[in-house]
């Protein structure tokens, strides 16, 4: 399949463009205002190598499955990446979930995408339910508008999903803030705990977090919310990515290892996608460059 470009005109008149990979598991690999690129081009290779970097999709599962839960046998055959993340200890071979390593089947025009996964579609013979260890139906639809970049999402199950936007946006020069309404408490690799408070604002309620130390953090829309926005500052450009979800069934991750060129910010259909209750997930984003 050819990539999917979206374009659309903001009241201004700056030229809105977004380009998807819907054969590549419906990557984002570019967004674009006029020629100001948000998406770390230089994450391609990693994208290449093992489906990461550029735009990928979270879904069904997030980050790794304990190894007793990975489907067996794994099929090395079907993707190059498996030999090579395997060789570097890890054990699941589609981290975050199947839906970033194989084709979607879409509908598009020029400024919407509607795209579809299901575990009884196959893969070079194989049924992807069979490769991610159970049945499940993703959904996503995407909408350029004036004002930016639209995203709804929403899976099913056999058992507990998830569905997210892994999106790695660059950074100047290595550097930027994250700012944003959030609870006080953070997610900590599946545990919640207070947050410092070198990582609010004087207010208390609003992250501003300096990405110049390490971030691998979730966060949640502030109490009696379903919805928030965390926004990117870096040189001279902001993005700004707003979320929604079910009440106390949304968050947003935040990861940026020490030192790198991005940033993802991650809005999730989970409260806490390392521990999940549900077998289903859905939410709405909108990505606006501001």
């Amino acid at each position: 399949m050819e990539p999917i470009v979206l374009q659309n005109t903001t009241e201004e008149g700056a030229l809105l463009s977004a380009t998807f990979l819907p054969s590549s598991g419906m990557n984002l690999i570019s967004y674009k205002k006029d020629q100001q690129e948000v998406i770390d081009q230089t994450t391609r290779q990693a994208f290449a190598e093992r489906f990461s970097g550029l735009g990928p999709v979270i879904g069904p599962h997030f980050f790794r499955m304990q190894p007793f839960l990975v489907a067996k046998p794994v099929r090395k055959d079907l993707f190059p990446h498996i030999e090579r993340v395997f060789a570097r200890g890890q054990t699941d071979p589609y981290s975050h979930g199947i839906g970033r390593y194989v084709p979607w089947t879409y509908e598009a025009s020029s400024q919407k995408i509607e795209a579809h996964l299901t575990g009884n579609a196959t893969y070079k013979g194989a049924p992807i339910k069979d490769l991610e260890g159970y049945d499940f139906s993703m959904n996503m639809l995407v909408q350029l508008e004036k004002d930016g970049l639209s995203i709804a999402m929403s899976a099913s199950a056999d058992k507990e999903c998830v569905t997210g936007l892994h999106y790695y946006y660059a950074l100047e020069e290595k550097k930027g803030r994250i700012k944003g309404p959030i609870q006080t408490v953070y997610n900590n690799q599946g545990a919640f705990e207070k947050i410092p408070s070198s990582w609010l604002e004087k207010e208390q309620q609003m992250l501003n977090f300096d990405l110049s130390a390490f971030a691998d953090y979730g966060f949640l829309p502030p109490f009696e919310d379903s919805s928030s926005w965390m926004a990117l500052q870096t040189g001279n450009r902001s993005v700004k990515v707003s979320y929604q979800g079910k009440t106390d069934g949304v968050s947003c991750q935040i990861y940026s290892p020490k030192g790198a060129s991005f940033v993802c910010i991650e809005p999730i259909g989970a409260k806490n996608p390392r521990r999940l209750d549900s077998a289903t997930s859905s939410f709405t984003a909108k990505i606006t460059i501001l």
